[in-house]
C-alpha cells in the first residue's frame, strides 16, 4: 500500500494559495464575491423550512416537532462526505460508519436505524452496500420521534433525510478537486441550468469520483456516483421530474469490529491493525436508482403529486469475522481466531405514493389537508459460500505485523445457503395542519398500514441440502393505525412553544427458536419543547424534553436451550440464530440545538442532548441472560453528547477573505449490552481555513481541514444488539488524525 503523510494536503494548499497574487487573485481592491453555495447566497446555518416533518413545506418554526436542518453551506464548510460526519451537527444523534467504508449505523433518542430517507423515500439496507452518497445533497433534514404516521415502518427514535439538488434555471456549474491524507482524492462536478430558452425543461448533473486508502491496513475504496436529472414544466400548473443515479462503490475493509478484551480492561493494540488476515475483505457495491414524480395544481389550492422509485443495490465478495482471542496468563494476545465466506447480496426496493394536498379554510381555521398512499415492495437476499473444506476457524499472531497480501482458503462454488426475502408495505394517510386565531397550530393525523412477507430458502450440500428453492411460510403483520397529535402556540414573532404526541409502528422479521414470528414493535412518544429565532431569522434555538417508550424489542435469544451459538460472539457462517423480544424499553431526555449568525460574520452551531435509555420491561432473567435486564441502559447510547462548530468570515485588514474556524464533537462512555464494559468519553477536535479569491472573475475557494486535531484515540461501541464475551468486545477505533485540501472554482 503507498504511504501518504497526514499533512501533505497542508502543505500542498499553503504552497498554492501563497501563489495565488502570481496566478490567480483579481488586482488588489477588487471586491471578492461571497462563498456560494448551489448558485445562490448562504451566509448562515438557517433553513427556515422542512418537509420531512410533515410532508408539506412547513416553516420549522410553526412545526411541533424536533426537525433539524443540516444545510449544504455547513456540509461544505466542514467538507463531510459521510453521514457519521454531517450528524455530529445534530443532537441527540450518534452514528458511526460500520468497517470503515461498509454501512452506517445511526441510533437516534436511544434507537438504532440502518433506514435512510432520500427525498421522503424510504430506504432500507441490511449491509454492506457502502457508505451514502452526499455529493449531491442540498441538506440533511433530522426529525426526532416516532415518523409512523406518513411513512410507515420506521424507528421510533427518528428519521434522517436527505435531501438531494434539483434542476433549476439560473447557470450554475461547481468543480472541486480534493487532496488528503491516506491518498484521499475527490473530484466532484455539479451542473445545472436551462436547456432551452422558454427555461421549461431543466437539468442538473452531479458527479464524483472518489479513491482512498485507509489507517486500516489494507483497507481502501473507490466511488464512482453519477447523478442527473431533468425537470419538465408542461405548464405553470404541471411539471415532471426524472431523475437517475447510478454508483459503484467497490471496497476492502476490516469488517472485525471487536476489540480484544482480558481481565476487565481494553488490551492495547494498534488501531491500524487489520484484525481478519488471512481473509482480505473485498466487496464490490452497486446502487442504482430510477425516479419518476410529478404534480399537477387544479387551483391555487390544491395539488396532486405522484412519485415512483426503483432502487437496487448489489454487492459481492468476501467477508470473514472473529471469533475471539487466544492470550497468556500475563493478557499478551497470542492469536485471533477467525472464519471466512463469501456472499452476493441483493436489495431492490419498487415504491410508488400518492399525495393529495389541499389549502382551505373553514369554521375560521385555515387547513392544510394531506391524503395520501403509498407501497413499497423490498426484495433481499443472496446466496453464501463457505470454504471447500469447511475447515475450524484459523488464527493469526495479532503481534506479527500484517502480512499483505495473503490467500484466503479458496470457497467453494455451490452456495451453502441462499434465499430471498419479500416484504410488502401498504398504508394509508390522512393529516390536517390548522392555524387557529391566536397563533394557535394543530397538527393531526392517522396512519393505517399492513405488511405482507413470503419468500424461498435453500440449503445447499455443505450443510446437507441439495439447493432445491423451498418457500417461506408467507405471513402477514398484523395490521396498525398510528396516530399523531401535535400543538404549537407562536407566542411572539421570535417564540414558538409546542407538545407533541405520536405512535410508532415497525414489523420484526425474525423468528423465535420455535419458528413463530415475532410481534411487530410499538411505540408511544410524548414531547414538548420551545423554539426561538432571533437577529431577524439569522439565528435559531431550539430545546426538547421527550418520553420514548418502544415494545417488543427484537435481540438474539440468549438461552442457550434455544441458541447454542450464543450471543457474545459472531456465529458460523449461515447458522440459524433465533431471535426473541424484550419487553419494552424506555428512552428520556432533552436535547440543545442552536445555530446561526449570532454576531455580523460570525457563525457558530452548539448542541448538547442527554438520553437516557433503558429496558423497562424485559422477559429475561439473571438465569439466562446477562443483557437486556430491567434497569440495564440500551448500548451504544451516550448519556452526554455535545457538539460545538464556529466560524468568522474576515471582510477586513491583512486575513480579509478569509474564513477560519473549528469545532469540537464530545461523546459520553458508552455501554455494551450486558452493561458491565464501558468505552470512555471522549472530545475530537476539528480546524478549517478558507480562502476566497477570484479566477477570470469566477468564484473560488482554497479549502484545508484537519479531523481530530490532537489524534485522539477513542473506541465506539459498534453494535447495540450484541453483548461481548469473555475476551472480545464489539467495537470500533474512531478515525485517527486527517487532513483534506479542497480547490473549488463556481461558473
Amino acid at each position: 500500500m503507498s504511504k501518504s503523510h497526514p499533512y501533505l494536503p497542508l502543505a500542498l494548499l499553503c504552497g498554492t494559495v501563497a501563489q495565488l497574487p502570481a496566478w490567480a487573485a483579481d488586482p488588489v481592491g477588487t471586491e471578492l464575491p461571497k462563498l456560494t453555495v448551489n448558485g445562490s447566497d448562504e451566509s448562515v446555518y438557517i433553513t427556515p423550512s422542512a418537509s420531512s416533518a410533515t410532508k408539506s413545506d412547513t416553516p420549522v418554526m410553526e412545526t411541533p416537532i424536533n426537525v433539524q436542518v443540516i444545510p449544504e453551506y455547513l456540509l461544505k464548510e466542514q467538507q463531510a462526505t459521510t453521514l457519521d460526519q454531517a450528524l455530529t451537527n445534530v443532537s441527540g444523534v450518534v452514528s458511526n460508519a460500520w468497517s470503515v467504508y461498509g454501512e452506517e449505523s445511526i441510533t437516534l433518542r436511544g434507537f438504532q436505524t440502518s433506514t435512510v430517507f432520500i427525498d421522503g423515500f424510504r430506504f432500507i439496507e441490511y449491509g454492506g452496500f457502502g457508505l451514502r452518497n452526499l455529493s449531491d445533497a442540498e441538506g440533511i433534514e433530522v426529525m426526532k420521534g416516532p415518523a409512523a404516521i406518513l411513512y410507515g415502518s420506521v424507528e421510533p427514535g427518528g428519521m434522517v433525510n436527505i435531501i438531494t439538488k434539483k434542476p433549476q434555471a439560473t447557470p450554475y456549474t461547481a468543480v472541486s478537486v480534493s487532496a488528503g491524507s491516506w491518498d484521499h482524492y475527490i473530484t466532484d462536478l455539479d451542473s445545472a441550468g436551462a436547456l432551452n430558452k422558454d427555461a421549461t425543461l431543466l437539468y442538473r448533473l452531479d458527479a464524483t469520483y472518489e479513491t482512498t486508502h485507509s489507517w486500516h491496513v489494507g483497507d481502501w475504496m473507490q466511488k464512482t456516483y453519477v447523478s442527473p436529472s431533468l425537470t419538465w414544466l408542461v405548464s405553470s400548473a404541471t411539471k415532471i421530474h426524472l431523475k437517475l443515479s447510478y454508483e459503484d462503490n467497490p471496497y476492502a475493509n476490516d469488517n472485525g469490529e471487536v476489540v480484544p478484551y482480558f481481565n476487565g480492561q481494553f488490551v492495547p493494540i494498534s488501531r491500524s491493525q487489520n484484525l481478519l488476515a488471512p481473509y482480505p475483505i473485498t466487496i464490490n457495491g452497486r446502487r442504482d436508482q430510477e425516479w419518476l414524480d410529478w404534480s399537477h395544481d387544479f387551483d391555487s389550492r390544491w395539488t396532486v403529486r405522484q412519485v415512483f422509485v426503483r432502487s437496487k443495490a448489489a454487492d459481492a465478495g468476501s467477508s470473514a469475522n472473529i471469533y475471539g482471542f487466544n492470550y497468556d496468563p500475563t493478557g499478551l494476545i497470542l492469536q485471533a481466531t477467525q472464519s471466512g465466506y463469501g456472499f452476493k447480496g441483493h436489495e431492490e426496493t419498487l415504491a410508488t405514493e400518492l399525495d393529495l394536498e389541499g389549502h382551505f379554510t373553514a369554521l375560521g381555521a385555515k387547513h392544510t389537508l394531506l391524503l395520501g398512499a403509498d407501497y413499497y415492495r423490498v426484495t433481499n437476499g443472496g446466496p453464501l459460500y463457505v470454504p471447500l473444506d469447511f475447515a475450524p476457524p484459523t488464527t493469526i499472531n495479532v503481534n506479527a505485523p500484517n502480512p499483505f497480501p495473503i490467500v484466503a482458503p479458496p470457497l467453494d462454488t455451490v452456495a451453502a445457503f441462499d434465499g430471498d426475502t419479500v416484504t410488502y408495505n401498504k398504508g394509508l394517510y390522512v393529516q390536517d395542519e390548522i392555524k387557529l386565531p391566536h397563533g394557535i397550530d394543530i397538527t393531526a393525523g392517522l396512519r393505517y398500514q399492513r405488511v405482507d412477507q413470503g419468500g424461498w430458502n435453500a440449503t445447499g450440500p455443505a450443510f446437507g441440502g441439495d439447493g432445491s428453492h423451498v418457500p417461506n411460510a408467507p405471513f402477514t403483520v398484523p395490521s396498525a393505525t398510528t396516530p399523531r397529535l401535535g400543538a404549537l402556540w407562536e407566542a411572539t414573532p421570535w417564540l414558538s412553544l409546542y407538545a407533541h404526541y405520536a405512535g410508532g409502528f415497525n414489523p420484526n422479521y425474525g423468528v423465535n427458536w420455535q419458528g413463530i414470528p415475532l410481534k411487530p414493535t410499538d411505540a408511544r412518544e410524548k414531547e414538548i419543547g420551545a423554539k426561538t429565532t432571533w437577529l431577524d431569522g439569522k439565528a435559531f434555538a431550539s430545546v426538547a424534553l421527550f418520553d420514548l417508550t418502544k415494545t417488543n424489542i427484537p435481540v438474539c435469544d440468549p438461552d442457550l436451550a434455544h441458541n447454542p451459538f450464543g450471543c457474545t460472539a459472531p456465529a458460523p457462517p449461515g447458522a440459524s440464530i433465533p431471535s426473541t423480544t424484550i419487553g419494552a424499553v424506555r428512552s428520556r431526555g432533552v436535547e440543545f440545538d442552536l445555530k446561526g449568525e449570532l454576531l455580523p460574520h460570525w457563525n457558530a452551531l452548539l448542541t448538547y442532548a442527554y438520553t437516557d435509555a433503558r429496558v423497562s420491561e424485559s422477559s429475561f432473567s439473571p438465569d439466562t441472560s446477562n443483557s437486556f435486564l430491567v434497569g440495564q441502559t440500551m448500548p451504544s447510547t451516550p448519556k452526554n453528547m455535545a457538539s460545538l462548530w464556529t466560524t468568522y468570515a474576515f471582510d477586513a485588514g491583512a486575513l480579509k477573505n478569509w474564513t477560519t474556524g473549528g469545532g469540537v464533537t464530545y461523546r459520553g462512555g458508552s455501554m455494551d449490552a450486558t452493561n458491565t464494559i464501558v468505552t470512555p468519553g471522549y472530545p475530537v477536535v476539528s480546524a478549517m481555513a478558507s480562502y476566497h479569491s477570484t479566477w477570470n472573475r469566477r468564484p473560488v475557494t482554497y479549502q484545508i481541514n484537519v479531523n481530530n486535531l490532537f489524534n485522539k484515540s477513542y473506541l465506539n461501541i459498534a453494535n447495540w444488539a450484541s453483548g461481548s464475551s469473555g475476551n472480545l468486545v464489539n467495537a470500533v477505533y474512531g478515525d485517527p488524525r486527517s487532513a483534506m485540501a479542497t480547490v473549488r472554482f463556481e461558473f
